[in-house]
């Protein structure tokens, strides 16, 4: 088990509206409401945000009031959801929480199971719960005992082995058929357009490409384009576009064109301190293994959490590339990383010379309707080791609590119900 406290901060609506919009979509589950007045069935939004509210405004002095965890399970462990909700309750008593209201919810959106724990800091005498270095304190001893007491993999002290507890994305590549299809692309959309780093369409379908998600913008002049509305498909394995499209505006956090534009100017300015994570591996490849080709290099970027998407010609040349770094959560066009990264440049580094020994790779028939990658009908093709390729780690600098929870995730209160629309009279009325 691994546990991971973000620092406390003063919206427990958006907390919990980020729970409540997963379990809407399906990926999470509400598993248990500690301390609250009534049973978890009968709560609605707005009841569980009184709550804390009403602890809150005990202390008006304290602005940072609310505390998100999250509880990170190795995948072979064992876990129903009693006995998560038994692990939940144990750890928010061991570390001071157990008087407090608090939320459990199971999330599934990425293969590891994780609890996500929903909680404020001021306790019924008005007086805000100490966290200074809760984690070394507190919450370390609680981890190492839960994990005896209920016979749980045990988070190893090396940051290589702690990464497998982390719940960061994993490459949830869809299946037409067997992927409920809103649902499925909702759950990727979720875990990639409010943590990803990029700076244009195309660089967002290099992502979603992964999973076997295209988002399309329409045809010039259409309407959809017209309004900066957006469509996402599904993919098959031949990178074929199948299935009904959703609007992003049906999506519960509206991932529009006109949403995604603010991302791409945030992203192109955010990411630009990670693409020298990239250029070193790269530089440090072709040093350790200077015989090696590009199917060496493009293996060993993944095995740094990197992955390829590669654009190829009719006949058969590599004219581009993009790179994903899942643990950065960046992405980059070759080209733009500087003319030596390029992939006429990568190519030419190579020792073997031939574009054949790509072909192991990419099996996949062409992607041919990506008009947005650069020319148009140029095929783009996804190897499978990216598209199965599991997130190794989160970003070093900023934990995954602060990146759910940074300004740039869009917060939108319970949806009010709806007004009924009035019957139109029949004419025969």
């Amino acid at each position: 088990m691994y546990a991971e406290i973000g620092k406390p901060t003063s919206n427990i609506s958006k907390m919990i509206n980020y729970n409540e919009a997963k379990v809407k979509a399906g990926s999470a589950e509400l598993l248990y409401a500690g301390n609250f007045l009534q049973e978890k069935e009968r709560l609605n939004f707005y009841d569980k945000l009184d709550r804390f509210n009403s602890l809150n405004q005990l202390n008006t002095r304290t602005k940072k009031n609310a505390q998100h965890i999250i509880l990170n399970f190795h995948p072979t462990d064992k876990l129903d959801d009693d006995l998560l909700r038994t692990i939940g309750n144990d750890y928010m008593n061991r570390i001071g929480f157990g008087d407090q209201p608090y939320l459990l919810y199971r999330h599934s959106d990425t293969i590891l199971p994780h609890l996500h724990i929903v909680t404020n800091l001021i306790d019924a005498n008005g007086d805000r719960i100490p966290t200074h270095n809760i984690g070394k304190r507190l919450s370390e001893p609680a981890r190492q005992a839960i994990e005896i007491n209920y016979s749980l993999q045990k988070a190893a002290d090396h940051p290589q082995e702690k990464q497998f507890f982390l719940p960061v994305l994993q490459a949830q590549k869809l299946s037409y058929g067997k992927s409920q299809t809103k649902r499925g692309i909702s759950n990727v959309l979720a875990n990639v357009v409010d943590t990803y780093k990029y700076s244009s369409l195309a660089e967002l379908n290099a992502i979603l490409q992964l999973c076997n998600v295209y988002a399309d913008p329409c045809k010039e002049n259409s309407r959809v384009q017209r309004n900066k509305g957006l469509l996402y498909r599904m993919l098959d394995e031949n990178g074929k576009k199948v299935g009904k499209p959703i609007k992003a505006s049906s999506i519960y956090f509206k991932p529009t064109l006109s949403y995604l534009e603010t991302k791409f100017q945030e992203g192109s300015v955010q990411k630009q301190q990670h693409s020298g994570r990239i250029k070193s591996l790269i530089d440090w490849h072709f040093q350790q293994s200077p015989g090696s080709g590009l199917s060496d290099l493009f293996g060993s970027l993944e095995r740094n959490g990197i992955s390829t998407v590669r654009r190829i010609s009719a006949d058969g040349r590599l004219y581009g590339i993009t790179f994903v770094d899942h643990i950065k959560r960046t992405v980059f066009n070759g080209s733009s990383l500087g003319k030596s990264y390029s992939a006429a440049e990568l190519f030419k580094k190579a020792a073997s010379g031939s574009y054949q020994e790509l072909q192991p790779l990419q099996p996949l028939p062409s992607i041919t309707h990506e008009k947005d990658m650069g020319k148009r009908n140029n095929p783009i093709t996804i190897p499978p080791q990216a598209a199965n390729s599991a997130v190794l780690a989160p970003d070093n600098n900023t934990t995954l609590v602060e990146q759910l929870l940074q300004p740039e995730y869009t917060y939108r209160e319970a949806e009010t119900k709806r007004k009924k629309r009035r019957k139109r009279p029949s004419i025969n009325d």
